[in-house]
């Protein structure tokens, strides 16, 4: 199996179209969850509130910190834009479709977090817990708001739990988007409402893409 330069037009395609319903019309995303996502604004607002009094009772040990920066490498875009890449790679030398397709649904949802992420983060500028007086005033410059590893992780897990029957890789993929949400909080990289809202954010994303992608068959 081979791919020629369309899938890449394609995957351009998609995400723009992708960018155009999150930003226009998010309560289609939210579709069958709305109870989720009504709850999803007040949620985030307390844990706010709470950001400091959560950070600071974190533990600081070094083991736990460098335990906790490690894990968060799974979340990064690099990460798993290769992880979808050699995917992708494998799935067209094996004449796997169906990896073809996961690999490539994967690159649209890296693409959709990775832009929303940075968007809302010019937007919010919100230092991280390490910066400034560390009470992550928003408005006051940096990029701490969502946290775009927690989003990436659960974008994905979203994906991959609805692409694959399987209850097996459903639990390992939100196990590895919960490790990654609270190796971010551990690490003191975010605040508790930083991952909360990145996953939430990341979890519609990733159901947005699959569900498209039916439609579009």
């Amino acid at each position: 199996m081979s791919l020629n330069w369309n899938w890449l037009v394609n995957l351009c395609r998609d995400v723009v179209s992708d960018q155009r319903a999150i930003w226009t019309n998010p309560w289609r995303m939210a579709n069958s969850s709305a109870t989720i996502w009504l709850l999803y604004t007040p949620a985030t607002g307390a844990l706010i509130l709470l950001d400091t009094r959560i950070t600071r009772q974190l533990p600081r040990r070094r083991e736990e910190l460098a335990i906790s920066r490690w894990a968060s490498r799974l979340g990064t875009s690099y990460t798993m834009g290769l992880a979808a890449g050699a995917v992708l790679v494998g799935g067209c030398l094996r004449n796997d479709e169906h990896a073809v397709r996961v690999a490539l649904l994967a690159l649209r949802t890296i693409a959709d977090t990775a832009l929303v992420a940075k968007v809302v983060k010019l937007a919010t500028q919100r230092p991280r817990p390490s910066e400034g007086n560390g009470r992550g005033r928003f408005g006051r410059g940096g990029d701490g708001f969502p946290s775009g590893h927690s989003m990436n992780s659960w974008a994905l897990a979203a994906l991959l739990s609805r692409e694959f029957p399987s209850r097996r890789i459903g639990a390992i993929s939100y196990g590895i988007a919960l490790t990654v949400s609270l190796a971010r909080l551990f690490g003191r990289r975010h605040f508790a409402s930083d991952a909360f809202a990145g996953a939430i954010a990341g979890w519609y994303i990733g159901k947005h893409v699959q569900r498209c992608s039916l439609t579009n068959n």
